[in-house]
C-alpha cells in the first residue's frame, strides 16, 4: 500500500504520523491520552485514559474456537465487569460483560450492523433501511429513526437489539484466529441500551449452533441454495419449518427465505434441514450455463406466447403483428441474436437459433444480453398489443405480463 493510501505511518523512530488527510476528521472527535494495549505485531490497539482508566486484565491469541468460550465463561464465573474485545481480521468485536450478564455488543462488520440486521429479519424493506440510513446523524441514531417513522414498535426494536447482541456474540465466539483483550473498569451502568443475556445460556447456544453449523453445511453448503417444496409434505408441525415451507418457490435463496419469514439464517437454514431430511424439501440442482439460458429464453417465448393468444383471442392479432414487426427492422442493437430465430406465427422465437447466434455475440454475460434483448422485445410487443386492445384489456395483461417477467431471473 502507497503511504498516501495510508490512515498512519509508524517511523522507524517509533514517531507516529497521520496518512490520509481524511483521518484527521475522524479522529477529531475522539481527542484525547490513550494506552497503548497489547497486540500482534501488525496491529496497533490504543484505549482513551480517563479519571477511571480501565485496566486490560486478559489478552492473548485465539488458537482455536475453545479459546473464547473458556475465557468468557472464566469471566462470567468471576462475575468480572468489564469490556471482551476479539480482533479477527480486520473485524472487531466487543462484549460488555457484567455480572455473568452480556449487556451490550458492537461490531465494525458492516453485516452486523443494526439496519443489515433489521433488514436480514424482515422488520425493514430496503427502501426503509435506505431512507433509514440517509437520515443517520451525530444525534438521530437509527433506532429512533425507525421507531419515529412508525416502521417497527419499541418493543420490537428491543427484539432486534438482543437478535443483534446475539449474532455478534455468536460470530466472536466462532472466531479461530485473531486475538483478544479484556479491559476490567468499565462503567456498564452508562451505557445508552442494556440487552441482559445470559452469558452462560449464550455459550451453551454457540457450542450447539458450532456443531450444528457444521452437521448442516454437509446438505446447505451456504445460505445461496435455492430449495424446492414436495409436494403433498409439510414441516410436521414444527413453526419455522412450516414458514420456511411456506416461502420456498423453487426461486429464493436461502438467504431470501431467511429474510421473508423474519428467522434469520442461522433458524432458517435450520428449519430447511428438518424439510430436507424429512423430504418435505429438495435442493434445487445446479443447472449448466446452456441449461440456464435456456429456462430464461423458454420464460420469455411463454410471455410473447400470452400477449400474442391475447390479442388473437380479441380478433387484433394481425394489426398487433405489423406493429411489433417494426422492432425487427432497420438494423437494431440485437440484429445477430434475432437472426432467423423468429418470431414464429405464435409470436415465439426458435430457442436453439438464438443460443447458436449467442455465440456470435461478444460478450462476457450472455445471460444479460438475453434479458436485456428479449425485455425490450416483450416491452415493445406489450405496446404493440396495447396499440389494438381495448385499454381495460391491455391492463389486465399489461399487470400479467409484469409479474410473467418478475419470475425470470438471470442466472437461476
Amino acid at each position: 500500500m502507497a503511504v498516501e493510501d495510508a490512515d498512519f505511518v509508524v517511523g522507524e523512530d517509533g514517531s507516529v504520523a497521520l496518512g490520509r488527510s481524511e483521518v484527521a476528521s475522524v479522529l477529531r472527535p475522539k481527542a484525547g491520552v490513550y494506552q497503548l494495549l497489547p497486540s500482534p505485531p501488525d496491529m496497533v490497539l490504543l484505549r482513551k485514559m480517563a479519571a477511571a482508566s480501565s485496566r486490560v486484565v486478559l489478552s492473548g491469541t485465539i488458537v482455536d474456537r475453545s479459546t473464547l468460550l473458556e475465557i468468557v465463561q472464566f469471566i462470567a464465573s468471576s462475575g468480572w465487569v468489564g469490556e471482551l474485545v476479539v480482533v479477527d481480521g480486520d473485524t472487531r468485536r466487543a462484549m460488555l460483560l457484567e455480572g455473568g450478564m452480556v449487556v451490550l455488543a458492537t461490531s465494525n462488520s458492516p453485516s452486523e450492523r443494526l439496519g443489515e440486521v433489521l433488514y436480514r429479519h424482515g422488520a425493514l424493506t430496503r427502501a426503509q433501511f435506505d431512507e433509514a440510513m440517509s437520515l443517520l446523524s451525530a444525534t438521530r441514531r437509527l433506532g429512533d429513526i425507525v421507531v419515529q417513522k412508525g416502521w417497527i414498535k419499541p418493543n420490537d426494536l428491543y427484539a432486534m437489539l438482543q437478535k443483534q447482541v446475539r449474532e455478534i456474540v455468536f460470530s466472536a465466539l466462532a472466531a479461530q484466529s485473531g486475538m483478544f483483550f479484556f479491559a476490567r473498569g468499565i462503567d456498564a451502568a452508562s451505557v445508552p441500551v442494556r440487552v441482559t443475556l445470559s452469558c452462560n445460556g449464550l455459550l451453551m447456544e454457540a457450542v450447539q449452533r458450532i456443531d450444528e453449523s457444521a452437521y448442516f453445511r454437509e446438505r446447505i453448503p451456504d445460505a445461496s441454495v435455492v430449495a424446492t417444496p414436495v409436494l403433498g409434505k409439510s414441516g410436521d408441525g414444527d413453526p419455522s419449518a412450516e414458514r420456511v415451507l411456506a416461502a420456498l418457490d423453487g426461486r429464493r435463496t436461502l438467504d431470501e427465505v431467511a429474510r421473508v419469514t423474519g428467522l434469520g439464517e442461522f433458524e432458517a437454514t435450520k428449519a430447511l434441514f428438518v424439510l430436507l431430511q424429512s423430504g418435505a424439501a429438495q435442493i434445487k440442482k445446479a443447472t449448466s450455463p446452456r441449461a440456464q439460458l435456456e429456462e430464461q429464453l423458454d420464460g420469455f417465448n411463454a410471455v410473447l406466447l400470452d400477449i400474442h393468444r391475447t390479442v388473437d383471442a380479441a380478433g387484433v392479432g394481425d394489426g398487433a403483428r405489423a406493429t411489433l414487426s417494426m422492432f425487427l427492422q432497420g438494423g437494431g442493437a440485437f440484429d445477430v441474436l434475432f437472426a432467423n430465430a423468429g418470431p414464429r406465427d405464435e409470436g415465439t422465437f426458435d430457442t436453439n437459433t438464438l443460443l447458436l447466434n449467442l455465440q456470435r455475440v461478444h460478450t462476457d454475460d450472455p445471460s444479460r444480453v438475453v434479458q436485456q434483448a428479449l425485455h425490450d422485445y416483450v416491452a415493445f410487443a406489450l405496446f404493440a398489443a396495447g396499440s389494438v386492445l381495448r385499454r381495460e384489456d391491455h391492463q389486465v395483461l399489461a399487470r400479467r405480463v409484469q409479474e410473467q417477467l418478475g419470475a425470470i431471473r438471470l442466472g437461476r
